[in-house]
């Protein structure tokens, strides 16, 4: 095991040198030719982004199947969906005067998509462009809300409970991608700032104590309360999706469709929804073995309504 992780290692260090070799003598030709020679700064730094895009996409799945950690991806994700009832008073975020999830939502939304378009991103400079204007616009929001700029100290906080609430997929393996790919010149500035506050912020939750909750302002009550309140919103949650999958599986019949249309009825997505759900609890009886497998059932369907 040991062996074959340095043999990776080994792999991913000769992917990224031959990697910026290519990009480097494709950008020495071309900055060679009369078309690109004359090109002012602002413009030739966009065509080495496009570069760089151009050469990733042609490579990219091979250099993530390598590139990939699957194992801490995973187990970062679970964490995410565990520590998803952390408020910000457990991160000690003052300016955060409302404990509303949804709200917050709201709030965070502009840079939770920004930092999600990471897993849409092949080269490294686009990712990192990702995480630099996520940073960026929490930073506006972080001002907006004191009224002074914020500094490294109020801003890590809040890219953990971002995270948190974002629950981003294969965050550790962009990370790593990122850190191992990009060009030099890349490795500093604002971009490369916001790139180790992020990456402070994972490491954050990676190692957090899941025993005694160090690191954040809650008791240890308030603290496995929240985790076993979790655990059944997760499970919950989980019902429902595996649910929705099966209900997918439910084919609707032109028959049924024709039929409900000369009954007068208004055929959309929703009576689509009604009829998958009506014939899948048909095909699917529920077991009703005890009161809690009703209140679960009962919650599951309510769920459902509610997505729906």
């Amino acid at each position: 095991g040991e062996s074959k992780g340095l043999k990776r290692v080994d792999l991913l260090r000769e992917l990224s040198t031959r990697m910026n070799e290519c990009l480097d003598k494709t950008l020495e030709s071309l900055k060679g030719n009369v078309i690109w020679s004359e090109e002012d700064e602002e413009a030739w730094d966009d065509t080495k982004k496009n570069v760089e895009i151009f050469l990733y996409s042609k490579v990219y799945i091979s250099i993530w199947k390598v590139c990939e950690e699957i194992d801490v991806d995973k187990s970062l994700a679970e964490r995410f969906e565990t520590l998803h009832f952390v408020s910000p008073s457990h991160l000690e975020i003052s300016c955060f005067e409302t404990e509303d999830g949804k709200e917050l939502d709201a709030v965070l939304e502009k840079p939770i998509t920004s930092l999600k378009a990471i897993n849409g991103a092949c080269s490294p400079g686009t990712k990192l462009a990702c995480i630099h204007e996520a940073y960026r616009q929490l930073s506006q929001i972080l001002q907006g809300l004191t009224n002074s700029p914020p500094g490294a100290d109020d801003i890590l906080p809040v890219l953990i409970y971002m995270l948190l609430r974002a629950k981003l997929r294969n965050i550790y393996s962009n990370l790593s991608f990122i850190e191992l790919f990009s060009q030099h010149e890349n490795v500093r500035g604002a971009e490369w700032y916001a790139f180790t506050n992020l990456y402070g912020a994972v490491q954050f939750l990676k190692d957090l104590d899941m025993v005694n909750a160090k690191g954040l302002h809650i008791d240890l009550k308030t603290w496995k309360e929240g985790l076993g309140r979790q655990q059944k919103i997760n499970i919950q949650e989980e019902r429902v999706r595996n649910i929705e999958r099966k209900l997918a599986d439910v084919v609707i019949p032109v028959k049924a469709v024709r039929d409900a249309r000369l009954e007068g009825q208004v055929v959309d997505l929703n009576w689509g929804f009604n009829y998958q759900n009506e014939h899948f609890q048909i095909a699917n009886p529920p077991q009703q073995d005890s009161d809690d497998e009703e209140d679960v059932i009962e919650n599951d369907e309510k769920a459902l309504k509610s997505r729906w």
